[in-house]
């Protein structure tokens, strides 16, 4: 299991880990001991409640490479995603690749467990009686409806939320109300407890807190929040947003603040337009096929060298972007706030 130095827990000797793991690996294979249906051995989403823990052996074939993400993360059971390299982007600065794991620890919330209560996006205390199979409830929270999907739950941080190596009760968000939050369950609850107990919500992504950098070492990373403070790239003078700590070449959001156009819709969500399934390349609207770069559509939409969509249709970003079941705008990845734009117009105004 991957884990970092920085986490300030108490860690066993690594021979006697080792020693631990060969017993139990012995145990297994000559059948003397079985895991418990509910064992847990890594963070939510890769555990039980997903089938994608270390005891159902869909990970742990070799090589580790991005191949052993790629086997679910192709759109057939997971998300589809696609890691950053030049291939995906461009070769300008040379060929280049990502791993996955560079990024990601595949087996820790490791935002959670190396800055504690700095990396909530909330917290709260659960109703007594408040918690069962897979939803946790908290009377008068008011929070904004589905505000908290695909973010994680830890249902009890005062029992089971200080200690990594022996707490894996951490769940994904599906739904919420204004005061329950749904989970993608069961929870464990004669370790959660049906509630009356501190709980947190992280953002999550398996996101590393160091990333092994190709040019500038090991750098810090914080990624509490979609947008704002410790958001993808925040625009203050601390570089340990997850898109910008490699950075020393790019225009935008170098590692050092030296980029000639270092300042770029700072505090907002970048994986808007350089989306992970696309290897975080940017979109544009030509290239992608939205629009064709022939006389009758450059009619309306300008010239064939700049991104073919704006001052078009009244910026109505909602006729082309909308849920193909009927049931209006889309809202992911491309926000649209019908008639007039939504998070499109908020960077690239009312002109494009």
């Amino acid at each position: 299991m991957e884990m970092n130095k920085s986490f300030n827990h108490r860690k066993k000797s690594p021979h006697r880990r080792l020693s631990l793991l060969q017993l139990c690996t012995a145990l297994l294979l000559t059948g003397l001991w079985t895991l418990p249906a509910m064992a847990e051995d890594a963070d939510y989403p890769h555990n039980y409640v997903m089938n994608a823990s270390c005891s159902t052996g869909a990970c742990h074939f070799a090589p580790y490479d991005d191949n052993m993400c790629l086997a679910c993360h192709d759109g057939s059971f997971a998300t589809p995603e696609i890691s950053h390299s030049s291939t995906t982007t461009s070769n300008k600065y040379g060929d280049w690749a990502m791993q996955c794991r560079t990024c990601h620890n595949p087996h820790l919330q490791a935002q959670y467990w190396a800055y504690g209560t700095d990396s909530y996006f909330l917290s709260g205390f659960s109703d007594t009686g408040g918690i069962t199979d897979t939803t946790l409830t908290m009377t008068g929270a008011n929070w904004e409806e589905n505000s908290l999907v695909g973010m994680v739950l830890f249902p009890n941080v005062d029992d089971y939320g200080t200690n990594w190596q022996a707490d894996w009760n951490n769940y994904g968000i599906v739904a919420n109300t204004a005061d329950t939050i749904t989970v993608a369950g069961p929870m464990n609850l004669p370790e959660v407890s049906d509630g009356n107990k501190n709980f947190a919500v992280i953002y999550g992504q398996l996101a590393r807190n160091l990333i092994t950098t190709p040019n500038s070492g090991s750098r810090e990373v914080r990624l509490f929040r979609a947008t704002g403070v410790n958001s993808f790239a925040d625009g203050d003078t601390t570089y340990d947003g997850v898109c910008e700590v490699c950075h020393t070449q790019t225009a935008h959001h170098r590692n050092d603040g030296s980029g000639p156009q270092q300042s770029h819709f700072d505090g907002t969500r970048c994986t808007s337009c350089h989306a992970h399934e696309n290897g975080f390349a940017g979109l544009n609207h030509t290239t992608a096929g939205f629009v064709l770069p022939v006389a009758e559509c450059l009619e309306c939409h300008g010239t064939p060298d700049s991104d073919l969509v704006g001052s078009v249709h009244d910026n109505d970003c909602g006729l082309c972007h909308v849920d193909p079941q009927g049931a209006g705008p889309l809202f992911e990845p491309y926000e649209t706030d019908f008639p007039n734009g939504g998070v499109c117009t908020d960077c690239h105004g009312d002109g494009h």
